[in-house]
């Protein structure tokens, strides 16, 4: 892993759930790890952890990757490192009707899971395409597979960077660089608890990280777990207006009444 993906990875989002799943992850494999987010003190945690348990290097970037210019304000500040895996991860998400959110809600979105991701990625490729080296993760959801009614932007956010991630695999494939999108299902990171989604079905952090790591430079898509899995064959083979009534029909019953 640090032969190929070393010295150093960045995480996004690791102050909790899967990105911090991520950074435990790539640390105890015996990489340097970047750690970004919004909240310092989780991520000075963190770090002492990682150090006592692994005895790896870290770096705290305390940063709201919304705002913008921050992709150009994160690249510079790891400028003088050696990034040799990429873990986009950063995300939010609000269940309810598209019409009763606040309009800078949609916004904020598309620049935290699209603009800073894309433009993130642009400008940490380069090093790692010159090196003939390197790896990024994509961490999607298996919410971009179809259109999400009650998640209708999110949904929208994660299939941009699920298809996006997907063909950037194959652009990168003969410059030595291993591109992969993660889209997992309901995970349980507390991500659900902030979006208000009314969720009783859950993967674990560790299998969602497990998997892509195993698939990490072997496949271009991971779905962890059966449902998810089962969620991609249907996309792909059920009559439109049919998948949208079972996908609407899980979906409402998940969102609380006041947001339908």
């Amino acid at each position: 892993m640090n032969e190929r993906y070393g010295p150093w990875a960045l995480v996004t989002g690791a102050s909790s759930g899967i990105g911090r799943g991520f950074a435990l992850a790539l640390a105890e494999r015996g990489l340097s790890v970047v750690l970004v987010a919004r909240r310092r003190a989780l991520l000075e945690e963190l770090a002492g952890e990682i150090a006592a348990r692994f005895r790896t290097r870290t770096r705290v970037v305390d940063m709201d990757l919304a705002a913008p210019g921050a992709a150009a304000a994160l690249a510079a500040a790891v400028s003088d490192l050696e990034i040799g895996l990429l873990v986009a991860n950063a995300g939010t998400g609000w269940i309810g009707r598209f019409d009763l959110q606040e309009p800078q809600t949609h916004s904020q979105m598309i620049r935290l899971h699209c603009e800073s991701t894309v433009e993130l990625t642009a400008r940490l490729l380069p090093q790692m395409k010159a090196r003939r080296r390197g790896g990024v993760v994509i961490v999607s959801s298996a919410g971009g597979l179809v259109p999400l009614p009650y998640y209708a932007l999110y949904g929208a956010t994660k299939a941009l960077l699920l298809n996006w991630g997907e063909a950037l695999a194959f652009e990168m494939k003969d410059c030595g660089v291993d591109v992969m999108v993660v889209a997992p299902g309901d995970t349980k990171t507390g991500f659900q608890e902030v979006a208000g989604e009314m969720s009783s079905r859950w993967s674990s952090v560790d299998e969602v990280v497990s998997a892509s790591l195993e698939g990490l430079g072997r496949k271009t898509l991971v779905v962890p777990g059966l449902e998810n899995k089962l969620s991609l064959l249907a996309a792909r083979l059920l009559p439109r207006s049919l998948l949208m009534r079972v996908v609407e029909k899980r979906q409402r019953a998940q969102t609380p009444r006041e947001r339908r």
